[in-house]
């Protein structure tokens, strides 16, 4: 049989061929090493079986050559039993050289590694369900009173015997952030945690909308729990190999939470204790070998506080609402200063080349997303940028690689269906490339619900299914999931552009309105509704809307040109040229608010202000056809006839090569000059013949005078 393993960085991926017979041997070599009468030797044989047969060569070399913290690998689900951990290569177990932990290979990887949560952490122990274990108990209160005296970082709620039913479990597991679990794991006749009334199966907990971001499973075989359905679903997971004496798995949550509670890596947090049992304890405790860790090694809880005492995170704080707010300026002086004191992250990376992206300076956007990439190669943010940067320049293959990174790299039809979503309502090559690919996660999708429900994942399918044009099953679905949690504010969004797209306008519209009034700050909001306006010609109401927007301090020059066009179709010229006056201050080469700004002058007959504006128009778009025939017409009303027939001409000349009834206004405007008064060069060609005709005129006059002078003396 083979069998998938790999190192999570992508640098070591292995299908090793392994055969029934080794496999038994293993099984019954770590049964051995386990059991109540384990001795140290037992331990050692085990895990350099392990060594020589399940490690690859390529990934013993790789762990050779390269100086790694993080050992996490990704385990074929039908290995996951086995403890890699333990791995013994002649010197050393892997557990006590790198901060291991572990993964089920093809499944979701979180792509944070940490989580920023308001302190206090909700820590909830559940302890002897079934009324059969004091040390479970005991460990509980012990827990509980130990962390309780840490009141500025937890918040510990505890739950026993009878009261540990399913409805209180699952209570638990989507409040808090944190859920200690001291009880049995139940194997046969199916897997679940055993509970006072009845057991909890992998397949229910998977449907829960929230999974803690860790889970300690301080039960014996907690192992036999992970199976890919609940692995999708789980953060941080820790549990046990085998049985875990009482004393040695209190010490080591005790020793865990004191770790996690300032800030350190779950992965660190656990080699450290592990490395410190080994060597007071060795072969007389083997609580360091009988633990895993499932998740990401880089994983850990930060508050505030915390992240406040971190050298350039407050900087890095600022310039992200600094960036939200569009003040893009602002916002890459405080990244490049928060790197500059040591906050050197790849999301910083990430966002300098969004800034320099979105101002359309993408060569200089380049360097900071493959460096935010040597950083975190699964940046799955950074990769999606890439991809756009490649597509805007001709490099469709080249974008496809890392659109297919993002999807690679996620394994979540929701953030599947968000990026197809992005690609496909772009005019590129890779937008057919990605429809095919619609269809076939539709199906991956489908499958994968009815394995284990998972709410993001039903939003992805919906998203899909919109994509794919089935509009009524993408409606169903965002109503489901909008059933289960009212509050998820993207979805209200997206059913109602479903909506829309039905022209089911009124269903819209109450969609966004009610979302307005749940969550008043939610700028994305108010402009979906002002644009829904705006589309159905409800321009009052577009107005209203945006005017309420702009109460969130939204500093952004599209903005106040769109809130201008919406006056400018209301007829109210005072408030259009107000706000497009704005956008021009924000943003001064802003041509078509400049455009817009010299019509309106032009229209209240402030020549002037229109000359001015025009001009600056024609700076910013020297080929702006109707610019140069309104400034030609208001040059010809001021008597400038040669400037006027300029412009007017150069505006016929311009518009050539596009409709001819939009372009016939220079025409028009050139003939009404031509008819006015005659030109300055139409008076020259006439000055040619009379100049003729006054010479000849003159010299009739000579000839008469001579004569009468001649007749006058002969008289």
């Amino acid at each position: 049989m083979k069998f998938e393993l790999a190192l999570e960085d992508g640098s070591i991926e292995e299908k090793i061929a392994i055969s029934k017979d080794i496999i038994k041997d293993a099984y019954d070599l770590i049964k051995a090493a386990y059991s109540k009468n384990a001795r140290f030797s037992d331990i050692k044989t085990a895990s350099t079986f392990i060594y020589q047969q399940f490690i690859p060569k390529c990934i013993k070399d790789y762990l050779h050559k390269n100086e790694i913290a993080n050992f996490n690998l990704l385990i074929d689900s039908r290995l996951y039993w086995i403890p890699f951990e333990m791995a013994y290569n002649g010197a050393n177990f892997f557990c006590n050289i790198y901060q291991t932990s572990r993964n089920i290979s093809l499944l979701v990887k979180q792509d944070a590694s940490a989580i920023t949560l308001e302190y206090p952490i909700k820590v909830g122990i559940i302890v002897d369900p079934n009324d059969d274990l004091k040390s479970a108990r005991k460990e509980g209160l012990k827990l509980q009173k130990t962390l309780g005296k840490l009141k500025n970082n937890f918040i510990v709620k505890i739950i026993a015997g009878e009261r540990v039913t399913k409805s209180t479990f699952r209570e638990f597991f989507e409040f808090c952030d944190i859920v200690h679990f001291a009880g049995h794991v139940e194997i046969k006749p199916v897997v679940g945690f055993k509970l006072a009334d009845g057991i909890i199966t992998i397949n229910e907990i998977a449907k829960y909308l929230k999974t803690p971001f860790l889970i300690f499973a301080n039960a014996c075989n907690s192992i036999k729990i992970i199976d890919s359905s609940l692995a999708r679903k789980l953060k941080n997971f820790i549990g046990t190999f085998t049985e875990v004496e009482d004393t040695s798995s209190l010490n080591f949550a005790l020793q865990l939470y004191k770790y996690i509670a300032v800030g350190m890596n779950i992965g660190k947090a656990i080699y450290l204790i592990r490395k410190e049992i080994y060597k007071n304890q060795g072969a007389k405790d083997l609580a360091w070998a009988n633990y895993f860790y499932h998740g990401n090694p880089d994983a850990r809880i930060i508050h505030s506080e915390l992240m406040e005492n971190i050298p350039g995170y407050k900087n890095f704080a600022a310039a992200l609402n600094h960036f939200r707010a569009h003040q893009f300026g602002t916002a890459k002086k405080m990244f490049v200063k928060a790197i500059d004191e040591g906050y050197n992250k790849d999301i910083i990376y990430t966002y300098l080349g969004m800034i320099f992206f979105l101002k359309e300076d993408e060569e200089s956007a380049f360097p900071f997303f493959k460096k935010a990439l040597e950083l975190n190669p699964r940046n799955s943010k950074a990769h999606f940028w890439m991809g756009k940067f490649y597509r805007n320049n001709n490099k469709e293959g080249l974008a496809e690689q890392e659109f297919l990174k993002v999807l690679k790299g996620n394994y979540d039809y929701l953030t599947s269906g968000l990026l197809l979503k992005e690609v496909t309502e772009k005019k590129t090559a890779t937008k057919d490339y990605f429809r095919k690919k619609c269809g076939k996660l539709i199906e991956e999708a489908n499958i994968s619900l009815e394995k284990s429900y998972n709410i993001d994942n039903h939003l992805g399918l919906g998203i899909l299914y919109s994509l794919n044009g089935e509009s009524g099953k993408a409606i169903e679905i965002f109503q489901d999931v909008l059933q289960q949690n009212e509050r998820y504010i993207d979805v209200h969004i997206l059913l109602a552009g479903e909506y829309e797209q039905n022209n089911l306008i009124e269903n819209a519209i109450t969609e966004l309105q009610t979302l307005r009034q749940v969550d008043t700050g939610n700028f994305a909001v108010f402009n979906k509704l002002a644009k829904l306006y705006y589309n159905h010609g409800m321009y009052k109401e577009c107005a209203d809307v945006m005017e309420e927007g702009l109460k969130l301090s939204v500093i952004n020059s599209n903005y106040y040109f769109n809130l201008g066009n919406v006056y400018c179709m209301l007829g109210d010229p005072k408030n259009s040229l107000k706000h497009y006056l704005t956008a021009v201050k924000i943003e001064p080469d802003f041509a078509d608010a400049c455009y817009n700004i010299a019509n309106i002058y032009q229209k209240e007959n402030k020549i002037d202000d229109a000359e001015k504006y025009y001009y600056k128009t024609l700076e910013l778009q020297p080929d702006n056809y109707a610019a140069l025939n309104n400034l030609g017409v208001i040059l010809g009303k001021q008597g400038r006839f040669l400037e006027a027939r300029k412009y007017l001409e150069k505006s016929i000349m311009t518009g050539t090569d596009s409709n001819e009834d939009e372009f016939s206004a220079p025409f028009i405007n050139l003939e009404i000059l031509n008819k006015k008064r005659i030109t300055a060069k139409d008076f020259g060609k006439n000055y040619k013949h009379l100049k003729g005709f006054i010479i000849i005129l003159g010299i009739v006059i000579l000839i008469l005078l001579y004569l009468y002078i001649v007749y006058f003396f002969i008289k």
